[in-house]
């Protein structure tokens, strides 16, 4: 039981890393258009970059040969295997509905092979990093500040 609970909580992980890198594009660009300035935070912005950058290398590195899989997938798929649920008619309501939330592509495509779906994700993640990098170099972040040390003055002892 436990193990399926873990399970739910890495995909739904997951689901908030697509939704982070997706939705924080659109931010991005709807921010930048509006001059919001907290799209130009430099935390968010490189954590977002590197979200894209980390998928589309791990894509990329996939397609020439290695045999390398998500590690959120396998974590996953690890832990609902301990927990016996093995087909996605073993697992409760939320999990299928976030499995099919995140795995959404599976349901809209033509049946592929798996190398041709890889071959099609790689050259998406691929676009998409690039139009995230772009947007990083024309609408750069502000630079990390330095905190000020706090003005402390002296105890006067009498």
């Amino acid at each position: 039981m436990i193990y399926g609970w873990l399970a739910e909580g890495v995909e739904v992980l997951h689901l908030a890393f697509i939704l982070f890198t997706i939705l924080g594009q659109v931010m991005i660009f709807i921010g930048l258009a509006l001059r919001w300035q907290w799209v130009r935070n430099p935390w968010f912005r490189w954590g977002h970059l590197a979200c894209i950058l980390f998928v589309a290398g791990e894509y990329v590195v996939d397609n020439f040969g290695t045999d390398i899989a998500c590690p959120l997938t396998t974590l996953e798929q690890y832990l609902r295997t301990q927990a016996g649920e093995i087909n996605l008619e073993d697992r409760n309501f939320v999990a299928r509905l976030v499995d099919q939330l995140t795995f959404a592509t599976d349901h809209f495509l033509p049946p592929l092979t798996w190398e041709e779906f890889s071959f099609i994700l790689m050259r998406v993640y691929l676009a998409f990093a690039v139009l995230v990098l772009g947007t990083f170099i024309l609408g750069p972040p502000r630079p990390f500040r330095r905190r000020a040390a706090p003005n402390v003055e002296p105890a006067i002892h009498a």
